[in-house]
């Protein structure tokens, strides 16, 4: 995947209204509730490669009264992530593990090394039209979540910060795609 990446260029929606969002004909609930988390729409970003070509629609949820700025801190969020395409488990684990690297160092990648290969083998190849979520909730830790059935709960706020990282720290996958998700739009 991450060599999908490269020369990809994201549109996003820079949505003015305060109800549900929609992207490309699809739909996102203005609310997500998962257990007793009720997260709300911040934002949408369509990705494409190459300009042209649909690849994914990205969409960020968080807690009501959770400045966007504050992602990466210990609050409930969901980032939702619908593809066009098929991709193989093996791409969207080297995307982020390429991507880890590019945002923490040695040391910090091997303390949470146990909780990165429990999130590894959550993945699997999906086809187009897949939706994968990851869901942080403090206390608890991190799910991933495939069409809406959560596969497991990787436990640690810290790991949660370095998961979310992949698409919102100062080096995310593509800075365009997180400044466009971290746009409040309420």
């Amino acid at each position: 995947m991450r060599a999908i990446v490269f020369g990809m260029f994201y549109l996003a929606s820079s949505l003015g209204s305060a109800s549900a969002a929609e992207i490309d004909n699809m739909q996102f609930s203005d609310v997500y509730r998962f257990d007793d988390a009720t997260l709300r729409l911040n934002n949408v970003a369509l990705m494409r490669y190459k300009v042209v070509f649909k690849a994914i629609v990205a969409v960020l949820y968080i807690a009501e009264g959770t400045p966007p700025t504050s992602v990466l801190t210990d609050v409930p969020k969901l980032l939702e992530i619908e593809n066009f395409w098929a991709y193989k488990a093996k791409d969207i684990v080297n995307t982020s593990d390429m991507q880890l690297s590019d945002n923490y160092d040695k040391p910090t990648l091997k303390k949470f090394q146990p909780q990165f290969d429990q999130m590894r083998s959550l993945y699997e190849d999906i086809e187009l039209g897949v939706c994968y979520e990851l869901i942080y909730l403090p206390g608890r830790g991190t799910y991933l979540s495939l069409n809406g059935e959560p596969k497991r709960l990787v436990p640690g706020a810290d790991f949660g910060v370095a998961y979310f990282s992949i698409w919102l720290s100062k080096e995310p996958i593509d800075a365009f795609q997180k400044q466009q998700l971290l746009r409040d739009r309420r």
